[in-house]
């Protein structure tokens, strides 16, 4: 599933080391967007009663903080998501995510 969503902020790289040895260790950057190319129009959400766009967050490489310093944010991008289990539930990811520059940004949303 393609899709238009903006880019809100990317927060600091960070690297959690297993605990006492045991688990994973992590690295990566946190991103978080609404699902919209146009944020300035109005929304509402029947099944929730939101009004406006709720962020929503996902994990993303570390590289990705670069990316998104040099690009500047707010940013409109262009993402693919993928579908994959989490907790016994199929969950929406995003598998590949390219920055739409600002003026074809604007005429994607008109």
């Amino acid at each position: 599933m393609n899709a238009l969503i903006t880019v809100l902020s990317v927060g600091k790289p960070y690297d959690i080391a297993p605990e006492s040895g045991v688990g994973e260790h992590t690295v990566g950057c946190t991103m978080s967007y609404v699902s919209t190319g146009d944020i300035s129009a109005s929304n509402y959400d029947e099944g929730t009663g939101t009004l406006g766009y709720a962020p929503v967050k996902e994990k993303m490489p570390v590289e990705f903080y670069e990316v998104a310093k040099a690009v500047g944010l707010p940013s409109v991008a262009s993402v693919e998501f993928g579908m994959k289990a989490s907790g016994g539930k199929n969950v929406l990811y995003i598998q590949k995510l390219d920055f739409v520059p600002s003026d074809k940004a604007a005429k994607a949303t008109k």
